[in-house]
């Protein structure tokens, strides 16, 4: 069939054609396929515009009408995209280089630069920002919206994620930075679209993702939670009480933590300095450095709910006083015994018993997170009780319960009060694997950050490639990533690549409207390129 044929019977409400997502994915991959650099736009064009650096970022307007990019020497340029021509720019927008753009309507955008600041401006008038933020204490490198919430998201090299309610308070004096999160090495944050998730890249080769976000208590969810020490942990391989006492933030309902750290053979990640995340927020994409410089990877990770977790939800529901028992982090009292943080270490069960661990090996992660629980009937043999392979019972666990509501092999594990305490049982949450597709990149331009992005539809992932950019995707017939989830991690499929004619790409944006994709060089140059057959 033709694809002028197939656009016949969809305009005429035909569907049910027999290979019909097929033959959408082959027709989206000749399209993706035939771009070209149509026009490139220089700053030798104009006098006034040459002296603006490289471009480091991006952002279309809602509407797709308005381009802006971030520049190094401290600039804002304002592109009328269809056209390719420069309607507006503000050339001190800060006082240093400028390093991401994000609109939050079709007219105010807000910009943050290395001078540690972020600003807003109204399109209707460049002259002057309509809000400076003052409140990071290094160079902020990302700017997110919480349109849900009305909050703007921010985060530098500071380490620190901080919120703003910007619609709330108008004037720069009032308008507050409320540090949310802080981690040390965070490069890069993003919000997914539904702001279920935040996701976080470090400089130690590990992401962070938050799930069932909620902005307005992270900070008191995590209050002390240190990633980079969990990490360590996990690496070597030792106990450290001040990383697994909070064990249960990975289990937790509301913002819960779990960290990302598998990579393809091959690939030493250390520095992950570019992130997006999809538009449906099935997955991240991210270009990772080696310790070295000597090599680059993009890679992608998934970021959905598993099916422990799908179960787990399921059990909070059955068993209402859970999310208390699973969200308490783990101290020492003054006897040195294990407490969860209430009042009193011995907690009465209820009629049915309260389930607080979860399936496989995290289950003996729960195990110790109560083990100063205790329950008022005793009468379970333990010996009949066991039927899990990681059980083990001492003097750290006196009976196993099995709960009668919930699937067979999820347990709760308890320890009588007053019992003997082993003092070297500790355990680590196990991270999962998540990688599902990864490429090699050229280390062209080192020291800078090369933006990777999506496309609107999700089916490709646009990288700098050089001097141009490669549209990879995730297998040869241009499928969506519902449609071809791998078994194991498999390579990017290289749909296309095209070169700018302008310079090194360190940036790259499609247009959330039209079939464009811009593309910024170190050079000042950039490209727009367009379907050309």
């Amino acid at each position: 069939m033709t694809l002028h044929s197939w656009l016949c019977r969809r305009e005429l409400g035909n569907g049910g054609i027999p290979g019909a997502n097929d033959l959408k994915s082959s027709i989206l991959r000749d399209v993706y396929s035939s771009f070209q650099c149509i026009r490139v736009w220089s700053p030798m064009s104009t006098v006034c515009h040459t002296h603006h650096g490289g471009i480091f970022n991006f952002d279309f307007s809602l509407d797709g009408s308005v381009l802006v990019a971030a520049c190094e020497r401290q600039s804002l340029l304002v592109f009328d995209p269809h056209n390719a021509r420069l309607i507006g720019s503000q050339e001190n927008a800060h006082r240093d280089c400028v390093n991401y753009i994000r609109f939050l309507d079709s007219r105010l955008f807000a910009s943050c630069s290395d001078d540690k600041t972020v600003c807003l401006w109204d399109l209707r008038y460049m002259k002057k920002s309509i809000m400076t933020l003052i409140g990071h204490s290094n160079w902020v490198k990302n700017i997110e919206y919480a349109r849900n919430l009305g909050l703007l998201v921010t985060s530098g090299f500071d380490g620190s994620i901080c919120t703003w309610d910007i619609n709330t308070n108008r004037s720069t004096d009032s308008v507050l930075c409320n540090p949310v999160f802080h981690t040390s090495g965070l490069m890069r944050s993003r919000l997914t679209p539904d702001t279920e998730k935040l996701i976080i890249t470090t400089t130690e080769g590990y992401i962070i993702v938050i799930h069932n976000l909620d902005l307005t208590t992270l900070s008191q969810d995590l209050a002390g939670f240190k990633p980079s020490l969990y990490r360590v942990m996990q690496t070597r391989g030792f106990a450290l009480h001040q990383a697994y006492r909070y064990n249960p933030l990975f289990t937790r309902k509301r913002n819960r933590v779990e960290l990302i750290s598998d990579f393809p053979s091959g690939n030493d990640a250390e520095m992950i300095a570019s992130l997006d995340v999809h538009p449906q927020g099935w997955c991240v994409a991210s270009r990772n450095t080696s310790s070295d410089e000597n090599s680059e990877w993009t890679c992608v990770h998934d970021i959905q709910g598993t099916l422990d977790e799908v179960k787990m939800e399921e059990v909070r529901q059955q068993s209402p006083h859970i999310e208390e028992l699973l969200s308490s982090p783990v101290v020492e009292n003054e006897a040195g015994a294990a407490d969860t943080g209430s009042e009193s270490s011995t907690v009465s069960m209820p009629q049915e018993p309260e389930l607080v661990s979860l399936l496989g090996d995290d289950a003996s992660v729960q195990s110790v997170a109560v083990r100063s629980l205790g329950v008022n009937r005793a009468n379970v043999d333990p010996e009949e009780s066991v039927s899990a392979p990681y059980v083990q019972l001492g003097d750290r666990v006196n009976f196993i319960i099995h709960s009668p509501n919930v699937e067979d092999g999820i347990i709760l594990m308890v320890r009588r009060p007053g019992a003997p305490q082993t003092p070297n049982v500790w355990h680590m949450h196990k991270n999962r694997a998540r990688l599902s597709h990864y490429i090699e990149e050229p280390n062209v331009g080192r020291g800078f950050i090369k933006e990777i992005c999506f496309s609107n539809d999700g089916r490709l992932i646009c990288s700098p490639f050089g001097s141009g950019v490669r549209m990879l995707a995730f297998d040869r017939c241009c499928h969506e990533l519902c449609d071809s989830v791998p078994r194991s991690p498999v390579a990017l499929q290289e749909i296309a690549a095209n070169t700018n004619r302008g310079g090194t790409v360190v940036s790259n944006k499609f247009s959330p409207t039209d079939a464009l994709l811009v593309t910024g060089c170190l050079e000042g140059k950039i490209g727009f390129h367009q379907p050309f057959w």
